[in-house]
C-alpha cells in the first residue's frame, strides 16, 4: 500500500496520512477494509491578508513600547505565523522557528501574541481588553504556502515535546482549515490536538474558526471603536 506519513486520531477514530501514487483510483480504496472515508488532507497557512473587520478607526497608532516582563510569571503558548522581531521581543522566552525567507509572515502571530502579552497596553488601555499579562513561547509552525496537516501535527508535536514539562501550560491556536468541516464531528485536527494536550498535560485553546457571513460589526453597541 502507499507509505504512511503519520498516524494520528483516536483509537475510535485513526487517522493515517499517507502519499497517493497517480495511478491510484477511488475504487482502490474500496478493498481496504476498515476505511470509513478519504479525502485529501487539509492544508494550512498565514492569512493572505488580515482585513479590517468592520471596525471604524477613530485615529492612526503612534509608535508603541511595553515594558519589559517584570514580576509576570504566566506564560502562554502561541501556535502561529511567528512573532516578529522588535517590540515584543522582551515577552518572549522561547521560539521555534520552522519557515525562513519568503515562506514566513508574521503579521497574524506577532498580532495574537501581542494580545496575549499587553492586550491593554497596546491598545490604550482600553477598558474592554483584559490587563492580564503572560510571557510569551513563540512556535512559528503556519508558513506562508499552505502545509499539509500531518506536517503542521509534526510540528506541534516537536514543540510540545521540547518545551516539556516546564512549558506553558495552556497553547493557542487561532488558526483553522479554510474549508467547511463536518458540522456533527470533530475534525481530525481537533482529534489529534486533543491526543497531544492530553500526553502532554497541556490545554490547547483552538479557535472556531472564521466565517464571513456572520461577521458581526464591532462594538456591537454602536460606540467608536479602536
Amino acid at each position: 500500500g502507499p507509505p504512511i506519513r503519520r498516524v494520528a486520531g483516536s483509537r475510535q477514530r485513526t487517522t493515517l496520512y499517507v502519499d497517493v501514487a497517480d495511478r491510484v483510483h477511488v475504487q482502490d480504496f474500496e478493498r481496504l477494509y476498515g476505511v470509513r472515508s478519504a479525502t485529501l488532507a487539509p492544508s494550512y497557512s498565514a492569512f493572505d491578508e488580515i482585513r479590517q473587520q468592520a471596525f471604524r478607526v477613530i485615529a492612526r497608532s503612534e509608535p508603541i513600547s511595553i515594558e519589559a516582563a517584570k514580576d509576570v510569571d504566566a506564560v502562554v503558548g502561541v501556535f502561529d505565523t511567528g512573532v516578529a522581531a522588535g517590540v515584543l521581543d522582551r515577552w518572549v522566552d522561547r521560539r521555534w522557528t520552522y519557515d525562513i525567507g519568503s515562506d514566513r509572515d508574521t503579521t497574524h502571530g506577532t498580532f495574537v501574541a501581542g494580545i496575549v502579552a499587553a492586550a491593554a497596553s497596546l491598545n490604550s488601555a482600553w477598558t474592554v481588553l483584559p490587563r492580564d499579562t503572560a510571557r510569551v513561547y513563540d512556535a512559528q509552525i503556519l508558513p506562508r504556502t499552505p502545509v499539509t496537516e500531518d506536517i503542521l501535527l509534526d510540528r506541534i508535536e516537536e514543540v510540545l515535546d521540547q518545551a516539556g514539562p516546564d512549558g506553558p501550560r495552556v497553547w493557542n491556536c487561532s488558526f483553522n482549515s479554510n474549508r467547511c468541516l463536518d458540522p456533527t464531528e470533530y475534525s481530525t485536527l481537533g482529534q489529534s490536538l486533543d491526543q497531544l494536550a492530553r500526553e502532554n498535560g497541556v490545554l490547547i485553546v483552538q479557535s472556531a474558526g472564521n466565517y464571513n457571513a456572520l461577521r458581526a460589526t464591532w462594538p456591537p453597541d454602536g460606540s467608536p471603536g479602536r
